[in-house]
């Protein structure tokens, strides 16, 4: 086949002719790997901050709310617990 004008953009040459799907088959694993990753790490950021923000144990947790909670059975009757 004879070529008159040159291979361009707006005018590919036949054996160089326009993209098919096979060649977006590795952006596409890319994607979407990049996607699971990011979930991954975004995932990995918020259990951090979680841990983080309840590191007291379980008898400061329970300290603290007994700080603040008034006490249900204080009087001479219960003396302090429910029986």
């Amino acid at each position: 086949m004879n070529h008159l004008v040159p291979c361009t953009a707006m005018n590919p040459c036949p054996e160089e002719s326009s993209l098919n799907i096979n060649d977006f088959v590795g952006e596409g694993w890319a994607f979407i790997v990049g996607i699971f990753v990011a979930g991954f790490v975004m995932l990995a950021v918020e259990q951090w901050r979680l841990r983080r923000r309840y590191k007291a144990t379980y008898g400061q947790r329970l300290e603290a709310l007994r700080r603040v909670t008034p006490r249900v059975y204080d009087d001479e009757q219960h003396d302090g617990g429910a029986t």
